[in-house]
Formats: structure tokens, C-alpha cells, sequence
């Protein structure tokens, strides 16, 4: 919901918590990939992405489309050819 309405820094501040507790931890994992990827944060972006996949985010298509979508309506950070 946060992220819907970009709100980056609300979800994160969630996802974390969830993380943290272990409540649906593949999809806040890669919830805490999108937030990052919305607040600029690249490196931790690209960790919690790999994180999400390795733990088996359910609908991964769907969690990859999104990502690319997010990625591509962001400017890309200085010296850098790609978010992903």
C-alpha cells in the first residue's frame, strides 16, 4: 500500500519490521528491494532483491516486472548503467 503511493520511506519502516519478525519474509523482503530502489538506495536494493528470490518470493514474474517498472520511471544514480 505504501509503495502504491509512494511512500518509500512508510514501507520501508514495515518491511524492516517484518524482516525482523519473520512475518511473510520472502515478499518483505522484496518489499524492502522496492523501497530502497524508490528512495535511490541501489546497493541495498540490489541486496534485498537477491535476498527475495533466494527465499522464494512468491509470484517472482510479477516481483520482477514491478521492480523493472520502478527502475526504469528512476533516474539512475551517477556512474551507474543499471539499478538491477
Amino acid at each position: 500500500m505504501y509503495l502504491e503511493n509512494r511512500q518509500p520511506e512508510k514501507a520501508l519502516k514495515w518491511y524492516l519490521e517484518a524482516v525482523e519478525e519473520k512475518l511473510n519474509y520472502a515478499t518483505a523482503l522484496g518489499g524492502c528491494s522496492l523501497a530502497y530502489l524508490m528512495l535511490g538506495d541501489n546497493e541495498n536494493s540490489k541486496k534485498y532483491y537477491q535476498y527475495a528470490i533466494i527465499n522464494n518470493i512468491e509470484d517472482l514474474e510479477g516481483f520482477k516486472d514491478y521492480y523493472k517498472e520502478i527502475s526504469e520511471g528512476l533516474p539512475l544514480k551517477k556512474g551507474s548503467d543499471s539499478v538491477v
